[in-house]
Parts: C-alpha cells; structure tokens; sequence
C-alpha cells in the first residue's frame, strides 16, 4: 500500500517579514505593469518577445556580477537541477510571454481584473498538489475576486477574444509557477537566487526559440523608429530592471508566505492599477456594471487579507 502524501509545510514567518514580502512584490508589480505598458502604447513598441529577452538577459548578467562581486553564491549548475527547475522554467516562460503578448490587446483595468481567475486556480493547486486545506472564508473571499473578474470582463465594452485567451493561458501558467515555486525549492534544496538563476537561464532557450521560430521580431525591430530615444531606451531599461527585481519578489513572497498569498497581494495591489491604469493611457472605456466588477473583486480581495488576519 503506498503511503499517503504528507501536506508540504513551510515555517512560519514573522509578521514583519510577511508584510515586508508583500510590499514587496506589490510595489514591483505596480511599477513593471505600468512600464510594460508604456513601451507599447506610449512608444508602440509592439515586440513582446524581445522584451522578455531582454529581461531575462538582464536578470542573468545582473546574478553574474553580483557572484563575481561575491555578493551572492550562484548554485552549480548541474543536470539534475536543471531538470527539476526546467518545469518552473517553463511556466514562467509561458506566463511572462502570454502577460506581455495581452497588454497589447486590453487596458490595464481589464487585464487586471481577467487575472484575478488566476486565484482560483491557485487554491485549487494548493488543494491537489501542495496538500493544504484551506477554510471556508478563504474560498468565499477567492470566490468573490473571481466574480468580480467575470462581471467586469462581460461588461467590457472593449472585448478583445485573443487578448481573453492569452489572459486565459496567462492565468494557468501562473498558477502553475506559483506552485512549482514551494515544490521545486522543497525537491532541489535551491536558495532563492539559486531558483531565480536556474529560472531564467533554462528561459533563455525557449524564448530564443520562440523569437527565431515562432515571430518575426528579430527581423523587424530595426524599422521600430524610436531605436535611437534615449527615452524609450530609459523606460525600457527599467523595465528590464524591474523584471528582475518583481521575479525575485515572487520567490520571495511564495517562500515566506504560500502561493495563494502571493497571488492575493497581486489583487490587492490592483486598487492602484485599476485607479490609475483607467485614467494614464487613455484607452478605456468603464461601464457602471464594469465598475461594479472591479469592486467586488477589490472586495473580494480584501475579505481574503481579513481573513488572513484573523487567522
């Protein structure tokens, strides 16, 4: 008879370093949201893939000297690691393309808010693979955060289906990676440098695939006209920089809190995206039962932190 799974536990973190993980990763991903943006609609920058690339290069060179530096202590790199952090890898792959790729079809607001199924699929990743019961409250809080992201997106009057479908794909991915993130650092005894190193060098590959056989990106980004602003190469430097800084967040936050959590925090940080993402780019277009949507989700996220609290 095979043994039952034992739930996976992590140790509990002091109240401080949870917050502080939060804050964290909020912040970062307030600021990339906006900066992605940015580079497509202010600078129409609309080449996706390289810009994952261009994030993932960053990241690597900045752990590069960072260890030269002693900084910090890069893992070997080994067959066995790779192939327990390639399934992370990939799921990050999937999520950071599909994220990029559907800004370029919905608003701020909209894209957001369709995220915020990726709850859902979380608590249910928890449930089936991390082996973690979760109490009534939480799911009636998740619930309504998914409610909220489906009356909004069927009230949308800017309904975009491949920009729907890639939110779709986004969320699953991200779910997934979430997840991976507890199971491989609990399977490969990897820091969380030593994940964010194995992360983006096994990503390097697969979006060097996607670019050269998937898009024509390489080949006509030398007509992109603002190649030589020194504005658009400062707004999409920091963004590269911030992927760095948001993935390290995720890692973090995931680690010291749970992969539900995390997501969570991505929920509530989205009061200021939604507020602000409604009005700086000037391509939405709000109904009241759309309004109504973004806050009974924003509710929906604030019954979780209670409930948390209490807890």
């Amino acid at each position: 008879m095979t043994a039952p799974v034992a739930p996976l536990t992590l140790p509990r973190p002091s109240a401080l370093r949870s917050v502080a993980a939060c804050l964290l990763y909020g912040t970062a991903s307030v600021c990339i949201t906006f900066f992605n943006k940015a580079v497509f609609s202010v600078f129409h920058f609309h080449y996706p893939v390289l810009m994952s690339l261009a994030q993932i290069l960053f990241c690597l060179a900045a752990l590069r000297t960072a260890g030269a530096l002693r900084l910090v202590q890069l893992p070997p790199l080994t067959y066995s690691l790779a192939v327990k952090a390639f399934p992370l890898a990939f799921c990050w792959w999937l999520y950071a393309v599909t994220g990029l790729v559907a800004l370029r079809y919905l608003t701020i607001p909209m894209f957001s808010t369709l995220r915020k199924f990726t709850t859902v699929i979380v608590l249910l990743g928890e449930t089936l693979f991390l082996h973690k019961r979760s109490p009534p409250s939480v799911w009636v809080s998740v619930l309504l955060i998914a409610a909220g992201g489906a009356l909004a997106g069927v009230t949308d009057r800017s309904v975009s289906v491949p920009g729907y479908l890639l939110v779709g794909v986004c969320c699953l991915a991200t779910a997934a990676y979430l997840v991976l993130i507890v199971r491989v650092g609990a399977s490969s005894g990897l820091d969380l440098v030593g994940m964010l190193y194995y992360n983006n060098l096994l990503s390097l590959p697969l979006v060097l695939a996607f670019l050269f056989g998937g898009t024509t990106e390489a080949a006509t980004v030398g007509a992109f006209p603002s190649l030589r602003e020194p504005s658009f190469w400062a707004v999409f430097g920091f963004s590269s920089a911030l992927a760095t800084v948001l993935n390290f967040s995720i890692f973090f936050c995931t680690k010291v809190n749970s992969p539900l959590a995390t997501n969570v925090t991505g929920q509530v940080k989205d009061v200021l995206t939604v507020t602000v993402g409604s009005f700086a780019f000037g391509d939405v277009t709000l109904s009241a039962p759309n309004v109504a949507g973004l806050a009974l989700s924003l509710a929906g996220s604030a019954t979780f932190c209670a409930v948390k609290q209490v807890q």
